[in-house]
């Protein structure tokens, strides 16, 4: 590991952030590449109108209201398309608050997705509810079914160890191809990932965590000059959320996964390909080993829900 390394947080930050992470705007937190613009000053114009609700320790804004917009030579076409705006915005604040819910575990794997009560939870009606559920069904995170109805996507341990089998082959090859390639600037992003990664650790706060490691991970897949192998783990990458955080949650690993990933960098850092790839299979595998009996678990629970 080269000199200066620790598995702690240094005083010292990169400035340069890898992806943003914004609770209100995405829910889910991850919008690779894009950065956080200033700030923009507001005129005395009037407000829209938004209804904030908190889910899983987070609060979110929905948009229900816009102010009024001077008149127009068709107010009736510009009303319409307000409208329509108007549902568009509710809907992606749900479809967010939902999709983030199902990846930190508060939506469980198989727990049915009733549209009355989650447009209770979040004060609103049940159309945009209905959209957003429709959407996460067509990204595979939500099932229908004609007897039950909506429910979580529940991941089998044979399915999740086939990902994951894959998994090993895809991000070894990834590390192995961007090592001679990554800049010195993205290996302090990935130290400085790894560095909030582990004070999210010692908060004890597991959303953060899974953030972090994924902006870790994210990184050398966009460094590796190959854009099937990007397509191929983007392909994996909700079903992979949804399986490391079962995992952790019954296996809790966070600790050995810091150092691991930890050796991984020290290898890029050395412009060690052979090497770095090799310590990112055994720390993909290493997870991998680990996951069957978490997934029993909750594969359980999930068959007791279904009874009920």
């Amino acid at each position: 590991m080269p000199e200066g390394w620790s598995s702690g947080p240094s005083h010292m930050r990169s400035r340069r952030s890898y992806t943003t992470f914004d609770t209100e705007a995405s829910g889910d937190g991850v919008q690779p590449g894009r950065k956080r613009g200033p700030a923009h000053a507001m005129s005395g114009a009037p407000t829209a109108q938004k209804r904030a609700f908190r889910l899983d320790g987070m609060v979110y804004h929905i948009l229900v209201s816009r102010p009024s917009d001077p008149p127009s030579p068709d107010p009736m076409g510009a009303k319409a398309i307000g409208l329509l705006d108007d549902r568009q915005v509710l809907t992606d604040r749900v479809y967010s608050a939902i999709r983030h819910a199902i990846f930190s575990l508060e939506l469980e794997p198989g727990q049915a997705l009733v549209e009355r009560d989650l447009a209770a939870r979040f004060g609103v009606s049940k159309s945009p509810v209905r959209d957003a559920l429709q959407r996460l069904a067509g990204e595979g995170l939500v099932i229908q079914s004609a007897y039950r109805g909506m429910s979580v996507i529940r991941i089998e341990p044979e399915l999740a160890d086939e990902i994951y089998e894959l998994r090993e082959l895809l991000e070894e090859m990834a590390v192995r191809l961007a090592t001679p390639r990554i800049s010195d600037e993205d290996i302090a992003a990935a130290k400085d990932a790894l560095e909030r990664s582990y004070e999210a650790q010692q908060s004890g706060d597991l959303t953060r965590v899974a953030h972090f490691n994924r902006e870790f991970h994210g990184i050398f897949p966009s460094n590796s000059g190959n854009r099937p192998l990007i397509e191929a783990l983007a392909r994996l990458h909700d079903r992979v959320r949804v399986i490391s955080m079962m995992g952790w949650k019954a296996r809790p690993s966070m600790a050995v996964e810091h150092d691991q990933h930890l050796a991984v960098l020290g290898a890029v850092a050395a412009r060690d390909a052979r090497k770095a790839g090799r310590l990112m299979r055994d720390h993909v595998r290493s997870f991998r080993a680990g996951l069957k009996a978490g997934l029993r678990v909750h594969q359980d629970d999930g068959d007791r829900r279904t009874q009920r």
